[in-house]
């Protein structure tokens, strides 16, 4: 009868981020995700994924700029198994709700007009372990807040919530960063009065991951059409690739739920004028 290994695991910190890994009895491996260290651990008959993330307090007189730096709680689970296989999947997929988001100042669109904002956000990391997806395990690159969105609290959902500047050029974008994900949003205004919002909701969970040449991560572009004068919006996501990115664009992961039709969705913060 074979006894469990107990040796000390040995680490190995690595430097590719997606794709197959293969490990032996005791073996440790380690990486880094933005904000979030992982690592992995194969014994004979489980595997361990521990995870932390190192958080930062913003200065005070520039948004969205960092100053001091604290760690999160040491989070460990263990996935138990007959026996464990050498291989471990890592694939990075967006989140499993609903974003809202939240650019640092208001914005207004005007009756008739359209502007496509690029929204940057954190991926969520899949480990599909003994290499299948029987044994998963879903972890944020970077923690997000909940919130909800809706116009009361018997109607909405619950989402989570990410600040960002919505930058409206692509060439405005950061260099290539395996914990985040640019999304393209269009947002047309066809209604006869102008729209004022300091928060919106997107559907990442219905949208595509794709990955350029450079690493960088790219969403499906996600349209917004507003046609009447209240907070709805016609949401669609939108087939293929997005038109960005230094290269051509290959797909990495799959949408979580269904993307197939244009739905009518609460989209924007009720601040209308």
């Amino acid at each position: 009868m074979t006894s469990e290994m107990t040796t000390e695991s040995t680490a190995t910190t690595e430097e590719a981020h997606w794709g197959a890994f293969y490990f032996d009895v005791g073996q440790k491996r380690q990486w880094e995700f933005g904000a979030m260290h992982l690592e992995v651990t194969r014994q004979l008959y489980e595997w361990q994924v521990t995870y932390w993330h190192r958080f930062y307090q913003p200065l005070q007189k520039v948004p969205l700029r960092f100053d001091a730096q604290w760690q999160s709680k040491v989070q460990t689970q263990r996935h138990l198994f007959s026996q464990t296989s050498s291989q471990v999947n890592l694939v990075p997929c967006l989140p499993d709700r609903s974003v809202v988001i939240r650019p640092v100042t208001p914005c207004t669109i005007h009756s008739g007009e359209g502007i496509t904002l690029y929204i940057g956000s954190p991926i969520w990391l899949q480990l599909h372990l003994n290499g299948n997806s029987k044994g998963s395990q879903d972890i944020p690159a970077h923690p997000l807040s909940d919130t909800w969105f809706g116009p009361d609290t018997r109607n909405g959902e619950l989402c989570y919530l990410v600040r960002t500047r919505a930058r409206t050029e692509a060439t405005a974008l950061q260099e290539a960063d395996s914990s985040r994900v640019i999304t393209p949003v269009r947002i047309e205004n066809m209604a006869e009065k102008e729209l004022t919002f300091d928060r919106f909701c997107i559907p990442l969970p219905m949208a595509s991951l794709y990955q350029d040449n450079s690493g960088s991560l790219f969403s499906q572009q996600i349209q917004l059409i507003r046609y009447d004068d209240d907070q709805m919006a016609q949401v669609k996501v939108v087939a293929g690739a997005p038109a960005v990115g230094a290269d051509s664009l290959s797909l990495v992961n799959g949408p979580r739920k269904s993307n197939d039709k244009p739905v009518l969705l609460r989209a924007f913060s009720a601040i209308f004028r």
